[in-house]
């Protein structure tokens, strides 16, 4: 994966994994919304309510469900609290419960 990242780094001749069309600073949230959209229409995906809110909440669920812990999570997905970030992860109370017990 780290080849493929640096091979499309030196294809875009940018610092930035998705730049700007100068290619001096990233792509906008907006702008990034606007790209999935059209694909995800494009795609006859409309109705599976696929957003880059979507995205990010599922990313941000599975990396807990993975392990990782919530410190971590708010380190890189920039949220500035845990308030905000308690939004984003989905947990089945059930699952965790059994974790925990299990874990024992």
């Amino acid at each position: 994966m780290a080849e493929s990242l640096l091979s499309y780094i030196a294809l875009t001749n940018s610092l930035w994994l998705f730049p700007n069309r100068e290619g001096d600073e990233p792509i906008t949230s907006r702008w990034a919304d606007a790209i999935l959209r059209k694909a995800v229409d494009r795609g006859g995906l409309v109705v599976k309510g696929i957003s880059t809110h979507s995205t990010r909440r599922t990313f941000i669920t599975k990396l807990h469900r993975n392990g990782t812990d919530l410190y971590t999570i708010k380190q890189i997905t920039g949220h500035q609290d845990f308030k905000s970030l308690e939004g984003y992860v989905e947990i089945d109370s059930g699952d965790r419960v059994k974790g925990a017990i299990n874990a024992l």
